[in-house]
């Protein structure tokens, strides 16, 4: 089972004030991969890419047996491999599962680059959020959809 981190900053401001900035690795600490980073300040939730681990599920799927697709994120949420977070994910990935669908709350996901570990797991966040990356990363992903089963 996965552990997710985070982090509070302090940002002081101009005038002695200041804010609460919240930041949450969801992966990509100690090891390299599963990229997924939340940062949060006055009410605007942000992801930082949303990446998949090099050793995504290696204690319960191997060759042929991987996450079912038809499961949505079903599978995913049982073994604790991806975070039950309200508001992010597609209706359609959470009809089997405990997560209850709600509008998305977080305003954008920026992808870095074109690596798995960075982008593979975008396909399971909703539609109704923002994606902004790169024309690269962009077609990169476009050539993989048409040539494989790259994006889970």
């Amino acid at each position: 089972m996965q552990s997710w981190m985070a982090a509070q900053c302090d940002i002081r401001m101009a005038g002695g004030s200041y804010r609460m900035t919240s930041i949450r690795f969801y992966g990509g600490v100690n090891e390299i991969g599963w990229n997924k980073v939340l940062v949060e300040d006055r009410g605007t939730k942000i992801f930082l890419d949303f990446g998949q681990s090099f050793g995504y599920g290696a204690e319960y799927f191997t060759g042929f047996l991987t996450p079912r697709a038809i499961n949505g994120l079903g599978d995913h949420f049982e073994f604790g491999l991806m975070p039950k977070i309200p508001g992010l994910y597609a209706e359609e990935q959470l009809a089997t599962t405990d997560l209850p669908y709600r509008e998305p709350d977080v305003g954008a996901v920026f992808l870095s680059h074109a690596h798995f570990d960075h982008i593979n797991h975008i396909c399971f966040v909703d539609p109704k959020i923002s994606v902004y990356l790169g024309s690269g990363t962009k077609l990169f992903i476009e050539s993989m959809e048409e040539i494989s089963n790259f994006i889970n």
